[in-house]
């Protein structure tokens, strides 16, 4: 198994993150992504079973606010994966990814915020606490996505990883009813407004 994991965050209004800040989200978010997949192939090929398992996350299922570019460079993360699933069905490699929500990992305290006043960062304590304690966009431990990717290699037959699993209803959900859809994002990470210590 290749884990093709990539990501940093820049958040605040689309508005509110200079530009070059952007660029460094999909150089890394996505680009790196994509070196990794045509590094990994020539080895994929030779090894028997093998799966490239990429991360993309609940934002790549539905544009999130306040993380606009990272949100669109997990979509890309997410369709490179559909696109690799098939066409690399002829070299015999399996590919799938993870869509992991709110983890408990570095990236939420190293992501910078952004403001008209400038950028400030949220103290992992700050989004602990401000994390819903229940549903979809809950606080997951970092240990759910290690569970996701061996389930991934354990089942061949699955594209798409969801931690946590309800976050699937987003996918199915926003073809049908995106409005609600809309509603439900924008209530649901209504908690997670940073505010400034």
């Amino acid at each position: 198994m290749m884990w093709n994991n990539a990501g940093i965050g820049e958040g605040g209004w689309f508005e509110d993150v200079p530009y070059e800040a952007a660029v460094r989200v999909v150089d890394v978010n996505f680009k790196a992504v994509l070196t990794g997949a045509y590094a990994a192939l020539p080895y994929l090929k030779k090894a028997p079973g093998s799966l490239m398992f990429s991360t993309s996350s609940s934002s790549g299922t539905y544009g999130m606010p306040r993380i606009a570019v990272y949100s669109a460079t997990k979509h890309a993360v997410k369709g490179l994966t559909e696109a690799l699933s098939v066409e690399w069905q002829r070299h015999g490699v399996r590919v799938a990814d993870v869509l992991p929500g709110l983890i408990d990992t570095a990236i939420l305290t190293s992501t910078r915020q952004h403001s008209d006043e400038g950028p400030y960062t949220i103290s992992a304590e700050q989004i602990r606490a401000a994390a819903p304690k229940k549903g979809m966009f809950r606080l997951m431990p970092s240990s759910s996505v290690a569970e996701a990717a061996w389930r991934a290699y354990q089942h061949p037959t699955r594209l798409h990883w969801y931690v946590p699993r309800s976050i699937r209803w987003i996918d199915r959900l926003k073809g049908v009813s995106p409005e609600f859809v809309r509603r439900h994002i924008a209530k649901s990470l209504a908690t997670l407004e940073p505010k400034r210590k």
